[in-house]
Parts: C-alpha cells; structure tokens; sequence
C-alpha cells in the first residue's frame, strides 16, 4: 500500500552471506504465522464501511501510515469524509504527506467538521486502540468528544491488536 514491495530475492541474498543477524522490530514477531497484507485489511475495511449505516470510526495505531493511507482510499471510494481524532494521527498524517508516503485527498477534513456532517458521511480515525486513557477513542467512548459525538447505529472497528501487558 505504501513504499516499495518486500524483496524476497534481496533476502535470499543477504542468507547467502556471512551475515549474523537481521535486527528488526515487531510487536507480534513471537506469534507464529505471518501477518495478511494491508490491501487485505483495506479490502476488509472498505466492505465495513460501505455496508454502514452511520458514522465509522476506526481505531488504530497513530503510526501506521499504511493504514492511514488504506483508511484514505476507502474514504475516497466510499464518498465518506476522514476525520483524525488525535494529535499523534494528525502528526503522523503530516509527516507521511511531507515525504510523499501519504496522497492528497479532498476527503480529509479537520475532526472540528465531523460533528455537522450527516452521519453516513463520516469515517473518524482515533487513536487508543489499546485503551489508552485519556486517546480520542476513549473520549468518544465517554461522550467527551470535543469534535464528535457517537450515536445508535454507528460502527467502531478496532484496527488493532493487543500489544502483550496491555490486555
């Protein structure tokens, strides 16, 4: 979705080396298996969106530019506005238009204009997929909301796993 393709034949090279280690970070890299690509979640996540009825919010790690940029495309292909509920999305938003990682999309708005759509309009992206006190989705959860204000019929989708000591 984002950047260039895993490069299965640079890796095989690298093995063919004398090369110790590869140091790499995850935060699932002791669950067994591997991960489904990010346009499986996008295609997952736009038949969720296109099928509801009210406002959308997804939840999920601020520093997930793809998923961002997936979130992005449904919102363009939905005819959904996207809203970030968070200043650790905003600041991510920003840094992944600075380097070209994230496009331009007429279907981003400041979270201030998500309260006066009509609610099958809005698609809000919030941050505390873990529960993290005081993160958008937990004000939302509290009516707290400065910029919106979740109803009966709306749909939350958790766009995130549990990071191990945060259940």
């Amino acid at each position: 979705v984002v950047g260039a393709a895993f490069d299965e034949a640079l890796f095989a090279r690298a093995g063919a080396t004398d090369l110790d280690a590869v140091v790499c970070d995850s935060t699932n890299a002791t669950v067994a298996g591997h991960s489904v690509s990010e346009s499986a979640v996008s295609d997952g996540l736009h038949e969720v969106v296109a099928r509801s009825e009210g406002r959308v919010v997804v939840a999920c790690f601020a520093s997930n530019i793809a998923r961002l940029a997936s979130l992005v495309t449904v919102a363009e292909r939905t005819g959904r506005y996207l809203g970030l509920l968070g200043r650790s999305l905003q600041t991510m938003y920003a840094a992944g238009r600075a380097t070209g990682l994230l496009p331009h999309s007429e279907r981003v708005v400041a979270p201030e204009h998500l309260g006066y759509l009509p609610r099958e309009e809005v698609l809000a992206v919030a941050t505390g997929s873990q529960g993290e006190q005081g993160a958008a989705l937990q004000r939302l959860a509290a009516g707290a909301h400065p910029a919106l204000e979740l109803d009966s019929g709306d749909t939350l989708v958790l766009s995130a796993r549990v990071i191990p000591g945060n259940e």
